[in-house]
């Protein structure tokens, strides 16, 4: 696979692993539909961005991306229920996310975008900071107690950070940074991925070509929050549709760790059609096994890397005329995480799309069985 030239980019062998063994399929289930706009527990219920299972509670974390500018940052508690072709979704609490001083995060100043559960007193949620201002506010990773406040940010690599001010040479770009954010069912490791590309290793994917991101392995058993690994993950271009007028790009949206060393990832894509945005949204099958640990590299500019395998599970256009015919269209899918168990044992995968708390958008929650 041959990157731009334009981007000074050497060729990237993607000759990395074996693919996974056993194929996976996802089976549309069920769909559950919720206008922008609606009011949930006295807040403006929406800019779901990630979500995960909680065993302690027995209940769905859903983390909105509301960076203060509606209510004080927070995520919400969920039961998520399903009956056949029928997806129940009932919020039950919020809880407001605090800063080491147990005060609100102030407007702006945060950006949170997903949400991990170690055990039942650790939860992680990223965010992406604030590249708007100066000094910016970089993109981070905290652990939150029960309350909502965080006790520690865990330590980012300095090429994933901006510097503070003037021209920006590496780092995350804004808006773009760790979208993702997953616990392996070890409880070994934590990943999370860039949604675009770091500003010294590549340009962000379009019409005309992918890009590179990278993953981000951190150790969190035994106390040790500590990241251990880089890998390298070649996003597709972004999916141009008929009528197209405007390129919003495609980026790594969502993570989901199947275990040390394979993932589920979500991709999605944007582009604009007249006034409409056409979201266009991937899931791909993720093996880590064999790529190139890129932790020691600055850049792969002019560096020769083997990349992580991936391949194709489901292009969800394919499922468009299954859903609800009021809502036959894909919105901002941002979140992926397992759901309840069906009684024939198999897994769900449940995804959340992010309204933006744009009144022509909504929040859509997709099931679907995992065989």
């Amino acid at each position: 696979m041959t990157f731009s030239s334009r981007l000074l980019l050497t060729v990237l062998a993607m000759t990395a692993a074996a693919a996974p063994a056993q194929a996976m399929k996802l089976a549309f289930l069920a769909d559950f539909n919720l206008p922008s706009g609606t009011k949930v527990l006295g807040t403006d219920f929406g800019g779901l961005s990630g979500l995960v299972y909680d065993p302690a509670t027995k209940s769905t974390l859903l983390i909105s991306d509301d960076k203060s500018q509606h209510q004080p940052a927070r995520y919400y508690s969920a039961k998520i229920s399903l009956s056949g072709h029928t997806l129940r979704f009932k919020p039950i609490a919020f809880t407001t996310l605090l800063r080491p001083d147990g005060s609100t995060f102030p407007k702006d100043s945060i950006d949170p975008e997903a949400i991990a559960v170690l055990d039942g007193r650790s939860v992680f949620v990223s965010s992406e900071g604030n590249g708007k201002v100066e000094p910016r506010i970089p993109a981070g990773i905290f652990e939150i107690d029960a309350k909502g406040k965080v006790v520690r940010s865990l330590p980012v690599p300095e090429k994933f950070l901006a510097e503070p001010a003037g021209k920006q040479t590496r780092g995350t770009v804004d808006n773009c940074a760790f979208e993702s954010l997953t616990v392996s069912p070890s409880r070994r490791s934590l990943f999370t991925a860039t949604e675009c590309p770091l500003v010294q290793d590549d340009t962000p994917a379009d019409f005309e070509k992918g890009a590179l991101s990278r993953i981000l392995q951190y150790r969190v058993d035994g106390g040790r929050r500590v990241p251990v690994a880089e890998f390298g993950y070649y996003l597709e271009p972004n999916v141009k549709p008929a009528g197209a007028t405007a390129d919003y790009g495609n980026g790594l949206s969502e993570l989901l760790a199947l275990n040390d060393h394979e993932l589920l990832a979500l991709e999605r894509g944007a582009s604009g059609v007249g006034e409409n945005a056409v979201d266009h949204i991937r899931i791909f099958r993720v093996t880590l096994d064999g790529a190139t640990d890129l932790k020691g590299l600055p850049t792969v500019k002019g560096k020769h890397i083997r990349l992580a395998k991936k391949e194709l599970v489901l292009d969800l256009d394919q499922i468009l005329r299954d859903l609800d015919p009021k809502w036959r269209s894909l919105d901002n899918l941002e979140g992926m995480a397992f759901g309840p168990r069906l009684p024939n044992g198999n897994r769900t995968l449940l995804l959340v799309s992010d309204d933006n708390y744009n009144p022509k958008q909504r929040t859509q929650l997709l099931a679907f069985e995992i065989r």
